[in-house]
Formats: structure tokens, sequence, C-alpha cells
């Protein structure tokens, strides 16, 4: 009886993975597609203290991140991750930008750190909380 339990749980779990993702077939697309006029024209402030407009990126992909620096757990994560990424898309038109959640915490100076401390190249953003949360 133990096996057979085993047996339906395994095939329960099995049946739960989405076609094509065990064999790698095909793109799985985690995101939203945005038209430029839905991205509110908002100025904020790069890792050097410049004005940054969002409206300014002419990438055919822009990913976005939403990180602070003080976070210890997923945004290191997530900074990795799009350091991976960056290795492996040598022939693709893109840009990472990365905005923080926490603009009393996250500076220009801040932010330009934690860039320097992860390796990062891409802009990260901060900017004043009213501004930032038309963007979030």
């Amino acid at each position: 009886m133990r096996w057979f339990c085993v047996l339906i749980v395994t095939l329960l779990c099995v049946s739960s993975i989405p076609p094509g993702s065990a064999s790698g077939d095909g793109v799985h697309w985690n995101g939203y597609n945005l038209d430029r006029e839905s991205i509110p024209n908002r100025v904020l402030v790069d890792m050097d203290g410049n004005n940054y407009s969002l409206h300014k990126v002419n990438a055919d992909v822009t990913v976005v991140a939403f990180i602070f620096t003080t976070c210890v757990d997923v945004c290191p994560v997530i900074t990795n991750n799009l350091l991976t990424a960056a290795s492996q898309l040598e022939d693709v038109d893109y840009e990472f930008i990365s905005i923080t959640v926490d603009p009393a915490t996250d500076s220009p100076e801040v932010l330009k750190a934690y860039m320097e401390d992860s390796g990062a190249t891409w802009p990260h953003l901060t900017g004043e909380l009213e501004d930032l949360e038309l963007v979030w």
C-alpha cells in the first residue's frame, strides 16, 4: 500500500510540470509587455546623481528589477540572475535597470557601492518617493 501511495504522489507531481518545461522546448515568458506610453514619464536619479528618464530607453528588451540595497535574501539573487543573463545575451539588444524600493536608504552613493560590490554595470535608480510610487 505504501508503494502505491508513493506512486500516486509521484504521478501527481510529474503531471503538474508544465508541458515543454522538462525538455526545454519553447520559451517561458514571465513578465509584461508595456507600451512606452504606459510607462510614467518620471525623472529618477541614477547611481552617479544624474537625471534618468525611463522614456529614454531604446532597447528591444528592457528588464526592470525592483530591489533595495539592505535586502539580504532575494535582491542579491535577482542581481546575480541579471548578471548571469547578461553573459548569455550577446546577440540581443537589451537593457537592465534596477530601481530601489527604499529611496530613504538608497541614495545614489549607496546604489553605486551596491553596484560595485555586485559587479553590476547597468543603471541603478532612486528618486523622490512620489515619483517612484508611480513607477512601482
